[in-house]
């Protein structure tokens, strides 16, 4: 839907070996003059994503491509990522093709409900070493189509460009992310934990762990019954008693941050900001 298939990847990747990034991508058609006077008021270099009229112009041209599944002619390029960052201005609203190590990938709830539903998909990936290797690409996706990519996968998508996001890392240094916006992604390699080490695909491993979830249910409603003085108000109340021990309501400066992980200490600190 909108990206292609892996095979055109192999080819955008060959092309990008021989000539290099592209700064300035493909200019996108579609949009508006509305579009484009939106997008000229997006501010880079801050540490808010900002779900405004530019970004979702983005997201509707994304969706609306998926949609038709009219990828871009031609395949856009590999963005040259230090001219990207050094002029975002000159390359918001262009296509540019993004493929990289899949970090992280979750729900991000929309500010505006569109042909996409109610939530996008945020991906963190990795296009290169160190912190400077990082960006955003959120999935403006068809309703009910959905991503099946995990961590450690390699995606590749044809994405529009939106933003250079500033962030404090791990470390407390801020780094500069670039963020995208694009109707889909491809697999184009599962890691080796996606197939595991049987070898079995994702469906092999999916019933597997829906028949260890029942046989763990089941096992745990005979317990539960068999608890003298407990049961289901029991239950009930240690469940409650966790959620009220857990740090994971706490919100604001206050909350604690993740551990040595940068992806998640990345995510968190994005989450709070947001």
């Amino acid at each position: 839907m909108g990206c292609g298939g892996p095979i055109r990847w192999l080819v955008i990747l060959a092309l990008a070996t021989v000539f290099g990034g592209a700064a300035r991508g493909q200019p996108a058609t579609g949009l508006t003059e509305s579009d484009r006077q939106a997008l000229a008021e997006v501010a880079d270099r801050d540490a808010v994503l900002g779900q405004g009229p530019g970004f979702f112009a983005l997201a509707s041209l994304a969706c609306e491509t998926a949609e038709l599944d009219r990828a871009p002619q031609p395949p856009p390029k590999t963005p040259d990522w230090a001219s990207l960052r050094n002029a975002p201005a000159a390359a918001r609203g262009a296509w540019f093709g993004v493929q990289g190590e899949l970090l992280r990938v979750q729900p991000y709830r929309a500010a505006r409900a569109g042909p996409w539903g109610h939530a996008l998909v945020e991906c963190l990936i990795r296009v290169g070493p160190g912190d400077e290797g990082l960006v955003f690409v959120y999935l403006a996706q068809p309703a009910g189509i959905g991503f099946a990519g995990q961590a450690g996968d390699r995606v590749a998508c044809d994405a529009l460009f939106y933003k250079v996001y500033r962030e404090p890392n791990a470390q407390g240094a801020s780094v500069d992310y670039p963020v995208f916006v694009a109707g889909g992604a491809v697999v184009a390699s599962a890691s080796a934990q996606t197939t595991g080490k049987t070898g079995l695909p994702r469906a092999g491993q999916v019933a597997g762990a829906a028949a260890l979830a029942l046989a763990g249910a089941w096992f745990a409603r005979r317990f539960a019954k068999r608890s003298t003085g407990g049961g289901r108000r029991g239950l009930r109340l240690r469940s409650r008693k966790r959620d009220e021990a857990s740090p994971e309501g706490a919100t604001g400066e206050d909350a604690p941050t993740s551990s040595a992980d940068p992806v998640e200490a990345l995510a968190e600190l994005r989450d709070r900001n947001d």
